[in-house]
């Protein structure tokens, strides 16, 4: 089974995307900040990390470059999902190692 960790400091957009991909058949952890989301990945073995880009503790880009500096996670896969909009956000999220980036209407009215 593939397990997910889902990253976002917003309570109801976790518990929305941990309902909908066990719903699908996954395998779903969640971590509301960095901190909690290393912790994870230092106890269970993720296949693929989904992130938020906006949240209090460190924005998900920051993240995202110190799991990628982490010999043992560099090779998981990232997709954001984010409310973020534009070609920057788009950007960063490339340049930091994401393997895709998905702006979602969803999340702005979550927010």
């Amino acid at each position: 089974m593939i397990h997910l960790l889902v990253v976002d400091d917003e309570r109801a957009i976790r518990v929305l995307l941990v309902k909908i991909l066990t719903k699908r058949g996954y395998q779903v952890s969640s971590a509301s900040c960095g901190p909690e989301a290393l912790r994870i990945l230092e106890e269970e073995e993720i296949d693929l990390i989904v992130l938020d880009v906006v949240m209090k503790d460190i924005d998900g880009y920051s993240l995202c470059r110190q799991i990628k500096g982490i010999d043992d996670y560099q090779d998981i896969p990232v997709i954001f999902l984010t409310g973020e909009e534009g070609r920057s956000a788009l950007i960063n999220a490339y340049e930091c190692g994401a393997v895709d980036f998905v702006q979602n209407q969803l999340m702005q009215v979550l927010c």
